[in-house]
């Protein structure tokens, strides 16, 4: 009855408006022709191997040869490549799951040069697309130039963005991903969004945040997709381990080993005091279990996208971050919050103001001094408490008084055709 009454009012489009998605394909597809050219002549040609693409390119292209990825003989192969050269240590092994090798499959058996402006060129196309779906499952159409400034904002000045184009990372494919599974969940298209589920899970970040996803989905009874996401994970497990073996202890070794190399950083570290680091993360325990409460009358189509932000802020503020890209998750909360007053109140400026706020952070390590974990414990603080500001004052008004309305005639919304 509440997913029901979570349907978004407006009618089914006409019969020559359903031939649309095929169009929007089209237009995608292009879109990312032109940004993988652009990121093969701007950045791989100059570049080379000088991307955070590399080292999974070259151990999953090992491992579908049979050899181990986490082995020190791939390790020093990546070595060698001119990552070295810049001093990439963290980028200069694999440590991803080996299940990405299958799940990215396509991208490993190009050439290099290929793949990585392939990869680069979704990155960019992804994080312009990401909030358009996010408005359109919350059922927000927002005027041409509000979409306009998201969009910029999210893709070209929120620096960390930048980054993921840049240097050929994986975090906004990640977020794209969960996005994607949220539509999925909504819309009842349990393939689409199991194998986003699973798309999701190449980071180990992402395979807590994909956790996340799947409890809900198991409190809310939705074994359909908890199935199929298992069945397609079970088959990339069982293709990784027929390649290499039980490889989860070279996995979970190779995580720890780095962060006790020092290449991880838990943010709370700079409170200083083991006793008001713990006191922390219970006092965000509890915020998060509240919020998640606050939200749980709420239908797929508001409450998973929410519920998944809350998840993002926990983590990106509770456990360790390898660097500051992971702060690229922290879109989504954001664009959850342009949301509350349509992209026109104090909250979308606050929203605004926190994607160029990256650039502040990075002008005052630069200049004095300060250590990047300050901007990656301050902006997910600051995006949370934006985030609960904007649920308070308008957001569980508008969506907990929608549910309470039993006259209301849910209507079925179209993109869930």
């Amino acid at each position: 009855m509440v997913d029901k009454l979570e349907q978004a009012d407006s009618p089914q489009p006409p019969p020559n408006q359903r031939q649309k998605p095929w169009h929007a394909l089209a237009l995608l597809l292009a879109l990312w022709a032109m940004s993988s050219a652009g990121a093969y002549l701007l950045l791989v040609r100059p570049r080379g191997e000088l991307f955070d693409f590399y080292p999974r390119w070259y151990g999953a292209r090992a491992m579908l040869h049979g050899i181990n990825p986490y082995s020190a003989e791939i390790t020093r192969g990546i070595q060698q490549s001119g990552l070295a050269l810049k001093d990439w240590s963290l980028s200069s092994v694999f440590l991803y799951p080996a299940t990405i090798t299958y799940l990215l499959l396509p991208f490993w058996l190009l050439p290099f040069e290929i793949s990585v402006s392939l990869w680069n060129g979704l990155q960019l196309l992804l994080v312009m697309a990401a909030p358009v779906l996010v408005f359109l499952q919350l059922g927000w159409r927002p005027k041409p130039l509000t979409l306009a400034g998201v969009t910029l904002f999210s893709s070209l000045i929120y620096r960390h963005s930048i980054n993921v184009f840049v240097l050929g990372q994986f975090t906004v494919f990640v977020l794209a991903a969960l996005i994607i599974a949220c539509w999925g969940v909504q819309s009842r298209r349990d393939w689409l969004a199991a194998f986003a589920l699973a798309a999701a899970s190449i980071r180990p970040e992402g395979m807590l945040l994909v956790g996340a996803f799947a409890l809900d989905l198991l409190l809310r009874r939705n074994f359909k997709v908890i199935g199929r996401f298992c069945a397609v994970m079970g088959v990339a497990l069982a293709l990784s381990f027929a390649q290499i073996g039980f490889w989860l202890p070279d996995f979970a070794a190779a995580v720890l080993e780095h962060a006790d190399l020092g290449f991880s950083s838990l943010p709370l570290g700079l409170l200083g005091s083991d006793t008001v680091m713990l006191a922390s993360i219970v006092i965000l325990l509890f915020w998060a279990l509240w919020m998640v409460r606050q939200m749980g009358r709420l239908g797929d189509q508001n409450r998973l996208p929410r519920g998944i932000s809350v998840a993002i802020l926990f983590v990106l503020i509770a456990l360790p971050q390898t660097n500051s890209y992971t702060l690229v998750y922290a879109l989504l909360p954001l664009w959850l919050i342009m949301r509350e007053d349509e992209g026109q109140g104090w909250l979308s400026i606050g929203a605004y103001l926190l994607m160029f706020s990256p650039w502040l952070f990075l002008l005052g390590k630069e200049r004095w001094g300060l250590p990047s974990t300050l901007e990656q414990l301050l902006l997910p603080i600051m995006v949370g408490g934006l985030f609960t500001g904007a649920w308070l004052t308008a957001g569980r008004t508008r969506l907990v008084q929608s549910v309470d309305r039993p006259h209301d005639e849910p209507r079925q919304h179209w993109l869930s055709h």
